[in-house]
C-alpha cells in the first residue's frame, strides 16, 4: 500500500508539472491593461446603481462611466491575443467582430452617460445591465481559458 500511494503521489507530481503554468497573463497584455484600468469605475458605478442612486452623486456617476468609455474606446482597436495570433483569413474576420462588438458596446457606454447627466437612473441601470451582458458575451467569445 505504501509503494502504490508513492506511484500515485509520484505520477500526479509529473503530470502537474508537465501542465501549463496557469496565471493571469492577460492582465499583461496591452487589452488587458485597458480591460484592468475599465474595471474599477465600472464595479464602482454598478455598486451605487444597485443601490438607489443619489441624484447629489450624478458628478461622480457621470465621471466614472466617462473613465469607463475612455478605457472601451482604446480597447476597440487593440486585438485580444486569441485573433491576433490567428491565421490571417479567420483573424481578419473574427478582429472585425470584436471591433463591432467593442464599438457596440462604446455606444452603450455613451448612451450611459447621456443619461447619467439626465438623472435618469432607472434607464442607466437598464444600460448597464446591457453593457454587464455585452462583456459577459465577449469575455466568452475572445477570451482564452
Amino acid at each position: 500500500m505504501n509503494s502504490s500511494f508513492k506511484l500515485v503521489s509520484l505520477l500526479t507530481l509529473a503530470f502537474a508539472i508537465s501542465l501549463p503554468t496557469i496565471h493571469a497573463d492577460d492582465d499583461h497584455t496591452p487589452l488587458g491593461e485597458q480591460m484592468s484600468a475599465l474595471n474599477k469605475p465600472y464595479r464602482s458605478l454598478s455598486r451605487a446603481l444597485k443601490k438607489t442612486p443619489d441624484p447629489a452623486m450624478k458628478d461622480q456617476y457621470v465621471e466614472w462611466a466617462e473613465s469607463i468609455l475612455i478605457y472601451a474606446e482604446k480597447s476597440v482597436d487593440i486585438l485580444p491575443s486569441m485573433i491576433a495570433n490567428m491565421e490571417t483569413e479567420a483573424g481578419a474576420k473574427h478582429a472585425a467582430d470584436y471591433k463591432k462588438s467593442m464599438q457596440e458596446t462604446v455606444t452603450s457606454i455613451e448612451g450611459l452617460i447621456e443619461t447619467l447627466k439626465a438623472e435618469d437612473f432607472a434607464q442607466a441601470k437598464v444600460i448597464l445591465d446591457e453593457i454587464n451582458q455585452q462583456k459577459k458575451s465577449g469575455h466568452f467569445i475572445y477570451q482564452e481559458d
